[in-house]
């Protein structure tokens, strides 16, 4: 991990926060990294998004939005695919991490502020 000269965590920055120092990512970093780890673990499996998508019992665009980082896994998404790419409970723990935050969306934040 680097720190810039104003003691700001650089591999996350400031963004979207106010300009206040963060040592946390912002929640859409979660929901990358579960993205990344259902995608690894999916194409270990050999499938598809097509695929899988099924399999897992969710549309194509629900799956895509899931490894993009762009939607929350509905309640029974990490449970299902924990279980179908036999990843070793990594799904399970990394959803543990995500969760809709209180409050307002950082890209709303600067928004917010003129109100």
């Amino acid at each position: 991990m680097t720190h810039g000269t104003d003691g700001s965590d650089s591999t996350y920055g400031t963004f979207g926060n106010g300009g206040t120092n963060r040592t946390e990512p912002e929640p859409h970093y979660n929901l990358k990294m579960f993205g990344e780890i259902v995608k690894t673990f999916r194409k270990r499996a050999r499938l598809t998004q097509e695929q899988f998508a099924p399999l897992v019992g969710y549309s194509l665009e629900t799956v895509s939005s899931i490894e993009q980082g762009r939607r929350l896994p509905p309640p029974d998404f990490a449970e299902r695919a924990d279980s179908l790419l036999d990843a070793f409970g990594v799904i399970l723990a990394a959803a543990k991490h995500l969760k809709r935050g209180k409050g307002l969306a950082s890209w709303f934040r600067q928004w917010a502020l003129l109100e």
